[in-house]
């Protein structure tokens, strides 16, 4: 048999994934983590669910933990999500700048993806979101508990995990490639990038993004840097992706810099989602999106470019009567909240110009009827009111690692580098002008596992 050595460099979903698979296939794993123990998990711990095409309420049934299987009913209502829909919905709204094949072959391997999470022992439980399009199920604990019973896993398995442990430089070797940190490295047969995107690294976002990015608030861990990417890229790896593009979200403006792992909580107290049910502003009192334009889920990624590009570098979201009750408790939370009995309380208390939240709301109302789109009405202008700012939420960056299907990273010429693979945000092209949201986790599962697996193939 043969005795392959592995070394997996992020330990986030698709790190673990890939970790998981190569083991149980009988490869010697190591797992490389930035982050020391206490915080691992990366931003993978901070997720809530994951898209996933399905047939019918009955395949939906076969993911949820026991205790939610006692009420059929839970699902029942759900509409079949199907592969065709999936690609549509993805590569409707992500841009020219996607690798069709890859995407599209992700989405095809999606349920076995899906049903190799589940055997593994993940579970899934109905949805609590109230806005139209939601996700049907959520995990079961989040990405917190995702995350935690991966680590259990791998350690059952014996997989060895380096902690604290970044590694900068990854270069060639006889028995295949050496990772190293300083002076210290280790050699292996087959290494698995999976260390994220660049987001946490000022000078190459703000490079990439430019100089309005700096400052821009993590809504994830400080970890990832692109150090692995950019010595990867130095050997001769292919750059693949929109490397002006990201994951960037509504975001509480009183929100810290960062995330750390186990802030499940907090990360997701954070989200400003809720814009479908009200109208989004900026500090002169103009709406710039068309806040019900699809379902949130597939516009909330890219709406943090555009509060950013506002005056000030933030916005406004309000909300009237009835739907008040729907806003999660971060909302209320929030210390920039601002109540009012009448639009003009709160035009009054955020510095905005007299009768612009009236002129907002009209607009929106009017949008809605004439275009049929779900959500206000002449009725979503009784009061009581609720007001707060928003900002920018920088979640990862799009681009990243050019890879063929197989999870193999692939030089400037268009060849396989042997014995190197990447899964996860280290992989550009799946992404580029917006994000379906959930669907970073199908595309680190699926290339994570289809990496592990190829790890095993390289002897």
């Amino acid at each position: 048999m043969k005795n392959i050595s592995v070394a997996i460099i992020g330990g986030g979903h698709a790190g673990m994934t890939a970790a998981i698979s190569a083991r149980l296939q009988g490869a010697q794993v190591t797992v490389f983590e930035a982050a020391p123990k206490g915080l691992r998990g990366g931003n993978s711990s901070l997720t809530k669910n994951i898209r996933f095409p399905y047939s019918d309420s009955v395949e939906l049934f076969y993911y949820l933990g026991q205790a939610e299987r006692k009420d059929p009913e839970l699902v029942r209502r759900a509409a079949p999500y199907t592969k065709e829909q999936y690609l549509r919905d993805w590569l409707g709204i992500s841009g020219d700048g996607v690798d069709e094949a890859l995407v599209s072959s992700i989405i095809s391997d999606g349920d076995k993806a899906m049903r190799w999470l589940r055997r593994i022992g993940h579970q899934w439980t109905p949805t609590s979101s109230c806005l139209e399009g939601a996700l049907p199920l959520d995990l079961h604990g989040g990405g917190a508990a995702m995350q935690h019973h991966n680590f259990t896993i791998a350690e059952k398995l014996g997989i060895e995990f380096r902690y604290a442990t970044k590694i900068e430089t990854l270069r060639r070797s006889a028995a295949g490639w050496t990772v190293a940190r300083g002076r210290t490295s280790r050699r292996f047969n087959a290494v698995v990038i999976a260390s994220g995107g660049f987001q946490a690294n000022q000078q190459e976002i703000s490079r990439a993004l430019g100089s309005s990015w700096e400052g821009v608030r993590l809504r994830g861990v400080r970890y990832n840097d692109g150090t692995v990417s950019r010595s990867v890229h130095a050997i001769g790896a292919a750059k693949a992706g929109n490397w002006t593009g990201c994951h960037a979200v509504p975001y509480a403006y009183d929100a810290p810099p960062y995330r750390l792992p186990g802030q499940i909580a907090e990360a997701q107290a954070a989200t400003r989602y809720m814009y479908p049910l009200g109208v989004m502003v900026n500090r002169n009192g103009q709406r710039f999106v068309d806040e019900r334009s699809a379902v949130g889920n597939l516009t909330y990624a890219k709406l943090g470019r555009s509060i950013l590009e506002q005056p000030g570098k933030w916005a406004l979201q309000v909300f009237a009567g009835n739907e008040i009750g729907k806003l999660h408790e971060g909302y209320r939370k929030d210390s920039t909240v601002v109540h009012g009995d009448s639009l003009e309380d709160l035009e009054a208390s955020f510095g905005l110009p007299r009768y612009s939240l009236t002129r907002a709301f009209a607009d929106a109302i009017q949008e809605s009827a004439s275009l049929k789109h779900w959500g206000l009405s002449y009725g979503s202008t009784m009061p009581p009111f609720l007001g707060l700012k928003v900002a920018c939420g920088l979640t990862f960056t799009f681009g990243g690692l050019q890879v063929d299907r197989q999870a193999n990273i692939l030089d400037e010429d268009g060849q396989k580098i042997p014995g190197l693979f990447a899964a996860g945000e280290a992989v550009g092209g799946i992404f580029s002008e917006n994000y379906p949201g959930g669907a970073g986790l199908l595309a680190g599962t699926v290339l994570g596992l289809r990496a592990g697996f190829g790890c095993n193939t390289v002897l």
